[in-house]
């Protein structure tokens, strides 16, 4: 088999073990469900599964990880803070609005139940959001080397804004909130998140001489 064909079949398992899991946690809740019960569920061998994802929570999560991994792109973007600034917004904008549009409105609604009910999930939750802070200071520290402490008060920031865009979407979209408000709420948040920061950066700025 050639090198196309493998990344193709491993692509077509990743998304049937994704797909399986959510079917499970959909029906039975999040802490109730076995990685046997995915694999079983998907038609894989568990160890399988382990191949594609280390843990529940890695499935679950799995189209956030590639949020975070596009962050270096959107960073190389900006040569002041404020234009930097100006790059993430419309990201995470997208971000936090990705699938809810009409055909994924219902996928997210339950995305959202499952999550808000787990436990393991809400602590995961805050890994991904320590993840998506140290993607960030990833990709600004060769540019600003000579100051970790204010890169890492910057991607804090940053994130702590984001984290409440996603918050907001996440409980408007559990209690039945019409979706047209949950984009409004999410706007809302990062307009005036990210307001703020511009005026705290908008002079002497990260990515000015220090």
């Amino acid at each position: 088999m050639n090198a196309g064909l493998r990344e193709g079949k491993r692509a077509r398992t990743r998304r049937a073990i994704a797909d399986a899991a959510f079917f499970l946690f959909a029906e039975r809740g999040f802490d109730e469900v076995r990685t046997t019960d995915i694999a079983a569920r998907a038609e894989v061998a568990p160890a399988t599964l382990f191949t594609h994802f280390r843990t529940k929570e890695e499935i679950f999560f799995e189209r956030g990880q590639a949020m975070n991994d596009g962050l270096a792109d959107v960073v190389a973007v900006g040569t002041t803070t404020v234009s930097l600034l100006d790059a993430l917004e419309p990201f995470f904008r997208r971000a936090t609005r990705d699938g809810l549009d009409e055909a994924m409105l219902d996928h997210a609604r339950t995305y959202a139940r499952i999550l808000l009910a787990s436990p393991a999930l809400c602590d995961a939750h805050l890994v991904m959001d320590r993840e998506r802070r140290q993607s960030l200071v990833a990709a600004l520290g060769p540019r600003v080397a000579d100051r970790p402490v204010q890169v890492e008060v910057f991607a804090s920031l940053v994130s702590a804004v984001v984290s409440a865009a996603f918050r907001e979407r996440h409980e408007r979209l559990a209690d039945g909130t019409p979706v047209e408000r949950v984009l409004i709420g999410i706007d809302a948040i990062l307009r005036d998140g990210f307001v703020r920061l511009r005026a705290a950066y908008g002079g002497e700025g990260l990515l000015a001489p220090a």
